[in-house]
């Protein structure tokens, strides 16, 4: 029948061909045994990758932490050294406002360190910084108000001394133009009140009996 016929026909083939069959076959065996090696140097390499992986991570992140150790450590000592400052800056303003202000050039300079150091320092919470706070403010405005009425007095009078001495401190306060302004408008103000009251004075005195 047929499928006897097709049987024989594929036999025959085969026979044809079983030398090149054999040849695919041995060539596929190969192959296989290619990429069974291949498969386990490729993870050798990957469990070599890991170890390595491994041996570096360890090590990275001991230098993460001493990183960050050192930049505690820095930042502990950046807040000493801002504390000891302002200490220091805190006495010597004592030595110049107590008990008579002397130096109102250098204590100013002095109040305008020691608010540069609150502003860019968190001192907040330590013990001898708070208790300076007090000291310091008391300080600012003993200066202030020193260089103010100084300032005030010199252009009063004409004390080219005093005013020189007023406008330095203010200068050292990071302040002149602020107090400046408000000295010149005190002074317009006293002007314009004179003149009117002279100009009032003349009038009442043109007006009385007997004026011109």
């Amino acid at each position: 029948g047929g499928i006897a016929r097709l049987e024989r026909d594929a036999g025959a083939e085969v026979s044809a061909n079983t030398n090149e069959l054999v040849e695919h076959i041995e060539s596929v065996l190969e192959l296989e045994s290619k990429l069974a090696v291949a498969r386990e140097r490729a993870e050798l390499v990957a469990r070599s990758a890991h170890r390595v992986q491994a041996s570096l991570t360890a090590p990275c992140d001991r230098l993460r932490g001493h990183a960050a150790e050192l930049r505690r450590l820095y930042d502990a000592c950046s807040l000493l050294r801002d504390l000891h400052r302002l200490l220091y800056l805190s006495r010597r303003l004592r030595e110049l406002l107590e008990p008579e202000p002397t130096d109102m050039a250098m204590a100013a300079e002095y109040v305008h360190e020691a608010r540069v150091i609150l502003a860019n320092s968190d001192l907040s919470g330590i013990d001898a910084a708070d208790a300076e706070l007090p000291r310091l403010q008391r300080a600012e405005g003993v200066v202030v108000a020193r260089a103010v009425e100084t300032l005030a007095h010199g252009m009063e009078v004409g004390n080219h001394a005093d005013i020189g001495m007023a406008l330095q401190t203010l200068v050292n306060l990071h302040r002149l133009r602020e107090y400046v302004r408000a000295a010149v408008r005190s002074q317009c103000d006293k002007a314009t009140a004179a003149v009117a009251s002279l100009s009032l004075a003349g009038v009442s005195s043109c007006s009385s009996p007997g004026g011109g």
